[in-house]
């Protein structure tokens, strides 16, 4: 496949090329490949964490919002049944 790059990505590349960085063009791009990736896994654990999230009463009538994970887990939102709340949660108080 041949790739047309902006002048500036270019020379980018060929500049961490001549410092010495990269051996060639390819490596650089082999190198991007691998941070792009990097990046789908790191978004794709990210869409798995929202979607494990959960929600669940806690005592004092507020609905709470969170991720379990290993290290305790993210509390995302914090509702009080004072507010208007979900009704999709109204079962779980």
């Amino acid at each position: 496949m041949n790739v047309n790059l902006t002048p500036q990505l270019e020379e980018l590349i060929r500049s961490k090329v001549a410092l010495g960085l990269y051996t060639s063009a390819s490596e650089a791009v082999h190198e991007v490949r691998q941070l792009i990736d990097e990046q789908e896994r790191l978004r794709a654990a990210k869409l798995e964490r929202r979607a494990s999230t959960s929600a669940r009463a806690s005592p004092g009538g507020r609905v709470i919002f969170h991720t379990p994970m290993a290290d305790g887990g993210d509390v995302l939102r914090v509702l009080h049944n004072a507010g208007d709340g979900d009704p999709a949660f109204e079962d779980e108080r």
